[in-house]
This record gives C-alpha cells, sequence and structure tokens, in this order.
C-alpha cells in the first residue's frame, strides 16, 4: 500500500532475495540480534506469522520497535496532531492543488461519499493516511499489524522495551510529507487506492516470503523517481539515523529484536547493507 508504509530502494541487494521470512539474524564477534520486517496493518487472516517471529521473540529479552505510537491515542497528544497535520488559518487544500488535481480529488471524494469540507483542512500526508483507511475498511484490512501485536505481548511478558525514534519525528515526517509537491502527491495517492487492494495482497505475499525484488516492484518502481526528497527523508535519512543506535545493541550481551517497517529492510540504504557494509554477518531466519 505504498502510500502507507511505501518505499523500498531502487539498487536491491543479493541480501538473501529467495528468503523465506522477513526475519534475520545480524550477528558478529560472539554478539547477535534479530531484525524483522513488519506491516502495520493486517487482517485475521494473516496470522499465524511466520515461525521466524516467533523463534526471534523467545530468544530475545529486548524488543524494539520504531517509536512510541500508542502515544498518538493519547489525548494530551491531540493537539500537537492537529497542529502538525492540519492546515492553519484560512488555508486549505485549494491553497496548494493545482485545478485539475483539486477536480480528481473531490471526484473520488464524492464517489465515497466524502465531503470535501471534512478533509479541505488536511495536509498531504494526513489526507492520504485518512483516506487509505477509509479504503482498507472497505476491504476488512484494518486488522492489528506485526508492531502492534508484538507490543501487547511484550508487555504482556514483560520485556524490555525500547523504540529507535521518538513519535515527534514521526509526526514531523507525516506534517511534510508531498509539502512543496502537493499536487504530485495527491494525484499518485489517487491513482494508489484505486489499486490498493491488488498492490496490498502482493505487498503483503512479498513480505512474507522475504521476497525482496517482489517488494521492489510492489512498493518502489512506480514512485521513487518521482519523490525523492520523500525517498530520501523516508528511508535513507532515518536508516541512517538508527544504524548508531542498532550497532550499539551489537555491542552488548543482550539480544535484541528490532521490529520495523519492512522497507527499511532492502537496498543499498537499507538497514541490511548498511550493517553488512560494517562487516556484520545477515542470516534470514527462516
Amino acid at each position: 500500500m505504498k502510500f502507507k508504509y511505501i518505499v523500498f530502494i531502487f539498487c536491491i541487494l543479493f541480501v538473501n532475495v529467495y528468503a523465506q521470512s522477513p526475519v534475520w539474524k545480524i550477528s558478529k564477534n560472539g554478539s547477535h540480534l534479530f531484525i524483522a520486517g513488519t506491516i502495520h496493518l493486517l487482517n485475521k487472516d494473516d496470522y499465524p506469522l511466520p515461525k521466524a517471529f516467533d523463534y526471534a521473540y523467545k530468544r530475545s529479552s529486548t524488543i524494539v520497535f520504531e517509536a512510541d505510537t500508542n502515544k498518538f491515542s493519547q489525548a494530551s497528544f491531540r493537539p500537537l496532531i492537529l497542529r502538525k497535520t492540519l492546515y492553519l488559518k484560512n488555508k486549505t487544500l485549494e491553497n496548494y492543488l493545482d485545478d485539475k488535481t483539486l477536480k480528481e480529488l473531490k471526484l473520488y471524494l464524492k464517489k465515497e461519499n466524502i465531503s470535501y469540507a471534512n478533509v479541505a483542512k488536511l495536509k498531504p500526508g494526513m489526507l492520504s493516511i485518512t483516506l487509505m483507511m477509509q479504503e482498507l475498511k472497505k476491504l476488512s484490512l484494518l486488522g492489528i499489524g506485526v508492531d502492534e501485536y508484538y507490543s501487547k505481548k511484550a508487555l504482556k511478558d514483560k520485556k524490555k522495551i525500547k523504540f529507535l525514534e521518538s513519535v515527534f519525528k514521526q509526526l514531523d515526517f507525516l506534517s511534510n510529507m508531498g509539502k512543496n509537491n502537493e499536487s504530485a502527491f495527491v494525484k499518485y495517492m489517487l491513482k494508489d487506492l484505486n489499486n490498493i487492494e491488488k498492490e496490498f495482497s502482493l505487498m503483503k505475499k512479498a513480505w512474507r516470503q522475504g521476497d525482496n525484488e517482489a517488494l521492489k516492484k510492489v512498493s518502489l518502481d512506480s514512485w521513487k523517481d518521482k519523490f525523492p526528497k520523500l525517498y530520501h527523508s523516508l528511508l535513507i535519512k532515518r536508516n541512517k539515523a538508527w544504524m548508531p543506535k542498532i550497532v550499539k545493541m551489537l555491542a552488548n550481551k543482550e539480544v535484541e529484536l528490532i521490529l520495523f517497517g519492512a522497507l527499511h529492510l532492502v537496498g543499498e540504504h537499507g538497514v541490511l547493507s548498511l550493517l553488512e557494509k560494517k562487516g556484520y554477518k545477515v542470516e534470514n531466519i527462516n
């Protein structure tokens, strides 16, 4: 569902392209941890997850997530979310979209029985998530994702929990998505929404099998070159920021399971590639 967790990298590495799970063991000098690619929304038919997830979970004392997204549902956090994701004062989408794109958006909203007034103040990032959620709801695809599943399990099992970044960074990313390129972003989003059922199904299949080449084709090829700034901020910048934390974990005696969106795993700027370049052994768990 490209615009959600969008993104892979155009130079796919030969990091076990034919692996049979989205879980990897990273090791060096007798120390190791596990890294697992996730999809943030699944349905009941996607469970049970590949056995490699539980294999890594049971052998890890600390579970690491992208961010503490539970804060997004806290009432105290709501004012900040609104400030970051809505246009302020008298600004609306009409101030940022060209006439053709605005017309296409309104036609889509009319078809879906959604009032334009209800979304007019949404910045492109929040607009894309809002409309995508509507589509997924129609398809009964709004179940618990891998991250939420293991977050609840880790709390129940009283495992240590850590995060790679703050929710404030994630909110900033959402706020700036499509900035200065609003019309192209919304136009692509509308096209994406029309194919979401097929593409989401293909993405889940590739993810489950650890098929990086298929993920590249489904989730990257059609948009990476159109939105290089988004590609850089979503993957390259964040992956580089996470690396020192991951390397530090690999230097301790604990075993961690790190869970983040599967699109962060592959390509020349993907986490697996960055670790290999530092001399770590990367093995798929199947």
